[in-house]
């Protein structure tokens, strides 16, 4: 993220705190300043605007003028783009692209819960009120017409118990 930043004298001073020989055999260090150069978070630039204005409100402390910072997180894995400039992909986009699966798998388990849990919930009361007909039905013939259930009464049951409305379970298919 833009507020998390390594500084430097220079370019170079800020890109040796990030590099890392291990991760980047392959790799000189020259091209990984290149890398670095093009994070710069300039003083005059949109993003420079931002860390100014965020740290009038003491979220992060300012970029000082004799002080050249690199944005982002560290990097991990680094490519060689067909123009001959690196691409390097941070810890960030590792931990966002983490963050997104987790979202999703969350997202799908909640609306999954908020639809079906509507959904038995009906379905039991409406059984529950086909018992309560049968045992109060004297005859045979009342028996039979009272363990029928309408779609006209489901949809009414629906309607009542899981109304499919803002801020509610929405679990009615009506």
């Amino acid at each position: 993220p833009l507020t998390q930043r390594m500084c430097g004298h220079d370019v170079e001073d800020a890109a040796k705190d990030l590099f890392h020989r291990e991760v980047f055999a392959e790799w000189n260090h020259s091209m990984f300043v290149d890398w670095a150069e093009r994070q710069v978070i300039r003083p005059h630039h949109f993003s420079g605007w931002i860390l100014t204005a965020l740290s009038y409100v003491h979220v992060v402390e300012p970029i000082r003028s004799n002080r050249t910072c690199v944005r982002g997180c560290d990097p991990f894995r680094c490519e060689m783009q067909e123009d001959g400039r690196l691409s390097c992909a941070t810890y960030c986009f590792y931990s966002l692209q983490q963050s997104l699966v987790l979202l999703f798998f969350t997202h799908a388990a909640c609306t999954t819960a908020f639809i079906v849990i509507p959904m038995i919930k009906v379905r039991f009361l409406a059984e529950k009120e086909l018992e309560v007909a049968q045992e109060l039905s004297s005859d045979l013939s009342e028996a039979r017409q009272a363990s029928r259930y309408s779609l006209l009464q489901y949809q009414e049951k629906c309607d009542d118990q899981a109304r499919y409305e803002y801020e509610s379970w929405g679990g009615s298919y009506v």
